[in-house]
């Protein structure tokens, strides 16, 4: 008997330990095995539009990094985020949990039984059962389950929720009747991105590379440029500091530099250092906003021979400000704007799309293909125009200028003739770009890192730009 005793209190035991490091290593099992029998729920809808769950008195608000199930409210159009604990594994518990929440955000008003559809964000297909227990479970019909798998890239969810019938049920429910979706083209855009032709890899020169997601904009148009020239685009996220420290050798190796904007003078020298290889190497150079004023920066020290030469963001004290802070300039309104070195700094860039004039001829009107462009702005330094004939007669070219009667001809564009491919420009092109239409500036700059390439390693291949779709 005391055996038998000892052998259960054993059991206890084990089965105690594996259920606590079950709990450990899957914490969302955790949540499902406490909430697996019915309990009182309430749900309330707050102002910033998101749900506080009460499950048996204890509060949730937009809980922790898990997967969701989002509920569209059809009657009342609402729009709910829930939290779901199933991710991995399979979905024994799942279907309790979502009748559970799903009485919650009824009786809240948010949601109004089968006028529901739920999006199950899962890794991995979802089973005809499982879809079936799922739409019984939360009083939705079936054919509204829709799995939404993980995925290894944003651009091929579009085509993945229409396959599920997703776009057909939401204007079912709206009461419209549009002529079925022709995603032909986001296919295309798919297949560019899943099968491409050619590899380039371009550094981008900065000192947030440690948040990569601070320059997400530009990574992003660099992969539309990367779909309409069939080519994966690696980029290299360099840390200008290090460049400072250890020289912009290691930058020799890739097929194109490019140096993004920025504020403030840390890493600064080094992303010269870059442009400066840059142009003595041949490769291709792009500079936004900061990365063009870096890029004048270089070409008066080393081309026109101004030693110090700098920014006054940077060193107010240099003897050759080339870039500098203007003091008055128009607005689109034709109101005047001023402001000085001690004037507060909010609210003084220069800010939305803005015309400037192309010059014929130039690699900015090859690129863009017409002599009016409007780009979007968001800086508040400009190059000193009191030394750009200077710079000019070094070698460096002025591309496109904007028309300001107050401030002047504010320069817009630099390139270098003689290089391959060397360019900056003063507004931010990323903004504009999306994967449909690329934009004309970072496919010119994917081409030319594959061109770079073509003469570095002796490739036979070479890119031409393609439009895989348009709009």
């Amino acid at each position: 008997m005391l055996e038998l005793l000892l052998l259960a209190l054993l059991l206890f035991y084990v089965l105690s330990v594996a259920t606590l490091v079950a709990r450990l290593r899957h914490p969302h099992l955790r949540v499902a095995a406490q909430h697996r029998a019915p309990r009182a729920a309430e749900a309330e809808w707050l102002h910033d539009h998101s749900l506080r769950l009460k499950i048996a008195g204890t509060e949730r608000l937009r809980p922790g990094p898990t997967k969701f199930v989002t509920a569209f409210g059809i009657e009342t159009r609402a729009l709910c985020d829930l939290r779901v604990y199933a991710r991995s594994g399979g979905l024994q518990s799942f279907p309790p949990q979502l009748a559970m929440l799903l009485r919650a955000l009824h009786a809240s008003g948010c949601v109004h039984g089968a006028e529901t559809v739920d999006l199950l964000f899962h890794d991995r297909p979802l089973q005809d059962g499982d879809r079936r227990k799922i739409a019984l479970f939360t009083n939705v019909a079936p054919e509204a389950v829709i799995p939404a798998i993980d995925t290894d890239s944003i651009y091929k969810i579009p085509g993945m929720l229409q396959a599920e019938g997703l776009d057909v049920i939401v204007c079912k429910k709206l009461g419209i009747n549009p002529p079925a979706a022709d995603l032909s083209n986001w296919h295309h855009l798919v297949d560019a991105l899943e099968h491409p032709q050619h590899e380039v890899n371009i550094a981008m020169v900065g000192k947030y590379v440690d948040l990569t997601e601070s320059y997400k904009s530009l990574s992003e148009a660099l992969i539309h440029a990367g779909l309409h020239t069939r080519s994966k685009v690696n980029i290299h996220y360099v840390d200008s500091e290090s460049i400072e420290s250890d020289g912009a050798d290691s930058l020799r190796s890739m097929d194109a530099i490019l140096v993004p904007g920025g504020f403030g003078k840390r890493g600064v020298e080094g992303k010269i250092r870059a442009i400066r290889l840059a142009r003595e190497n041949n490769i291709p150079y792009l500079g936004i906003c900061l990365g063009m004023q870096l890029a004048v920066i270089e070409s008066a020290r080393h081309l026109a021979g101004l030693a110090n030469a700098n920014s006054t963001e940077f060193d107010d004290a240099t003897p050759h400000p080339v870039v500098a802070l203007i003091t008055e300039w128009q607005n689109r309104d034709g109101s005047i704007e001023k402001r000085s070195e001690s004037s507060d700094m909010g609210g003084t860039m220069r800010l939305g799309a803005q015309p400037c004039d192309v010059v014929p001829g130039s690699l900015a009107h090859r690129i863009y293909g017409s002599t009016t462009v409007a780009e979007r702005h968001r800086h508040r330094y400009e190059v000193n125009n009191h030394y750009l004939s200077r710079i000019e007669a070094a070698g460096l070219a002025v591309g496109a200028k904007a028309k300001s009667p107050v401030a002047g001809d504010l320069v817009e564009m630099v390139e270098l003739p003689g290089h391959p491919w060397f360019f900056g420009c003063q507004f931010h092109p990323e903004f504009t770009s999306n994967p449909r239409r690329g934009h004309p500036l970072f496919i010119s700059f994917v081409n030319a890192a594959l061109e770079h390439q073509k003469r570095e390693r002796g490739d036979a291949a070479q890119a031409v730009a393609e439009l895989v779709a348009s709009i």
